[in-house]
């Protein structure tokens, strides 16, 4: 299957979880090169509600990303 058949929110899911980590300005570069600006970040939201992904717990983001008020969508269960 390819990318083609996805829906917009099943690929912003894949491209998070082929990174295991992505930053929310990530997401939305991502889904500006799909045609779906605007839906990408409350994608994200919307997979996060599901328990798909997470944001990533503030120590340990600003252990990976230093001092950021940006949100980080991880995978790995140690985010948690």
């Amino acid at each position: 299957m390819t990318d083609l058949y996805l829906s917009k929110k099943e690929q912003v899911y894949r491209f998070i979880t082929s990174k295991g980590r992505a930053r929310t300005s990530e997401v939305c570069a991502f889904g500006v090169s799909i045609y779906h600006p605007d839906r990408a970040s409350r994608d994200a939201r919307d997979l996060a509600k599901k328990g798909l992904i997470w944001r990533m717990r503030d120590d340990i983001k600003e252990m990976v990303y230093g001092k950021t008020k940006e949100d980080v969508w991880s995978v790995y269960p140690n985010d948690r």
